[in-house]
């Protein structure tokens, strides 16, 4: 039994495409939130004022945002007093 080499070509492709199509994940996208006092939580309203210079209440808050909508913490930083800049990835 012969193979033709058109044949031959078109399984070399097909193979080709299947690995580069298993290999594939789609991009995380880097999203970004303003967390304030009035910013609401599934649980009430934050009480936390933020200081410039003081990052850990916002880091901690960025991470309890990310964790209840379903993405990844990326960095968290106060800019403005009373704003935590919140940077996530979904």
């Amino acid at each position: 039994m012969k193979i033709k080499k058109k044949t031959l070509f078109c399984l070399f492709l097909s193979i080709i495409f299947i690995a580069i199509a298993s290999n594939y994940e789609p991009t995380l996208e880097l999203t970004s939130v303003i967390i304030t006092a009035d910013t609401d939580f599934s649980e009430g309203e934050l009480s936390q004022r933020y200081h410039v210079g003081y990052n850990e209440p916002c880091q901690i808050d960025c991470k309890r945002y990310a964790d209840q909508n379903d993405a990844e913490y990326h960095t968290a930083i106060v800019r403005t007093w009373g704003q935590c800049h919140c940077r996530v990835i979904q």
